[in-house]
């Protein structure tokens, strides 16, 4: 369990095992490596920022389990990212990466998806963006359906 009451967290190390990783509190953990935990992702509260910048080479992944996401799941990559579980909850995703964002589960969250930046997202799967509003920043923001 990861608490970040007292500000933000920047965790520069990988994260590995089996074991389910969960955010509790207000304020963001980011996560700025490559993590290959498989035990799944639960943001109880608060923001959880995969990468540090979306213009940069930053690369930064969130485990292989699935997401349970009660708050904001904030994707700022500078490289593709695939993520093949799904995403649940209340919570929403906000897509700040300026490369290809590609989503193949079946996701059920609802507080909605909002794209910015240059980057193009995927859906690679029927329900991949949840079922809340879909939100387009800028022009700039890319929407590539596929399936």
């Amino acid at each position: 369990m990861i608490n970040t009451t007292g500000g933000n967290l920047s965790l520069w190390a990988d994260l590995g095992g089996t074991a389910p990783v969960t955010k509790i509190s207000g304020n963001s953990l980011i996560l700025t490596t490559n993590n290959d935990w498989s035990g799944g992702l639960t943001i109880a509260a608060g923001t959880v920022q995969v990468g540090t910048n979306g213009f940069t080479s930053q690369s930064g992944t969130f485990g292989t389990g699935n997401v349970t996401n009660n708050g904001v799941l904030n994707l700022q990559v500078g490289v593709p990212l695939t993520y093949n579980g799904n995403i649940s909850g209340t919570g929403s995703l906000y897509n700040a990466s300026s490369n290809t964002l590609t989503l193949n589960g079946i996701n059920t969250y609802s507080g909605g998806t909002t794209l910015t930046l240059g980057g193009n997202t995927v859906p690679g799967a029927n329900n991949a963006l949840g079922s809340g509003p879909l939100t387009m920043v800028t022009s700039m923001a890319m929407l590539q359906l596929c399936c």
